[in-house]
């Protein structure tokens, strides 16, 4: 790690955000620290910022109806809820929290 890896990780553990650890070379996965005055040992542990969950994505869309085959008739979309006198379908997409990494991981 780098002096401002090493910065970084430590400024957010006073911060009161989760750290992981894994011994360099080791086969584990990352492991949440549940300490709150860890034993740092940069020269053969990597640590990182646990990530945050990802926000979901939402939005809605109001339609004149769906066809027999599924289709939506006249779609609008809108980023908040609208006031339509029209079907409306409430969207919500949460990402998968494994494909979101730490800016501070290596290897």
């Amino acid at each position: 790690m780098t002096h401002d890896e090493i910065i970084a990780v430590v400024q957010a553990h006073k911060e009161g955000k989760t750290i992981q650890a894994k011994t360099k070379g080791g086969e584990f996965e990352w492991a949440d620290i549940f300490a709150n005055r860890p034993l740092w040992n940069f020269s053969s542990v990597d640590y990182r910022v646990k990530s945050e969950p990802p926000k979901p994505r939402e939005f809605w869309i109001c339609c004149n109806g769906i066809t027999e085959d599924g289709f939506l008739l006249n779609p609008v979309i809108f980023p908040r809820a609208p006031i339509c006198n029209r079907n409306v379908i409430h969207v919500r997409e949460v990402p998968d929290a494994s494909s979101v990494s730490s800016g501070t991981e290596r290897g």
